[in-house]
């Protein structure tokens, strides 16, 4: 008799410290409750900084998982897509584009601005072309 109640306060124990380890994968900026979704494996935008993911429970149910940020220079956006920061309208797909200072460049990518960073050392951008200096 003594056996079996230990086993049960034990059990209940373990059960308690189970459920705490696994609230800890969830985010506090989601609800406690997590939210039901379709289908499994779908990425959903929390913001335009942070994402979920749709997973499996243990239950049979899917249920979004909070992933975190997405990386720096990135944005998430509907439906569930992450991709570079636009930094401004632009045409046609490919185009080269010199920062202002001519130090950095842009590439047009589906009509906006994909920040590519500084040139080389070296060399200047000028009128959508990298030239030596």
């Amino acid at each position: 008799m003594q056996f079996s109640l230990i086993l049960s306060i034990f059990t209940a124990f373990i059960g308690t410290l189970a459920v705490e380890v696994k609230d800890l994968r969830y985010n506090s900026r989601l609800p406690k409750r997590q939210t039901a979704c379709q289908p499994a494996g779908a990425l959903v935008c929390n913001s335009q900084t942070t994402f979920s993911i749709c997973a499996p429970s243990t239950n049979g149910t899917n249920v979004l998982v909070f992933f975190g940020d997405t990386a720096n220079g990135t944005v998430c956006e509907q439906p569930g897509q992450i991709r570079a920061a636009n930094y401004g309208p632009c045409s046609p797909d490919g185009e080269l584009v010199c920062g202002s200072t001519g130090e950095t460049f842009f590439i047009c990518d589906h009509y906006g601005l994909i920040k590519f960073g500084p040139v080389a050392p070296g060399t200047y951008c000028s009128n959508g072309k990298i030239m030596a200096a």
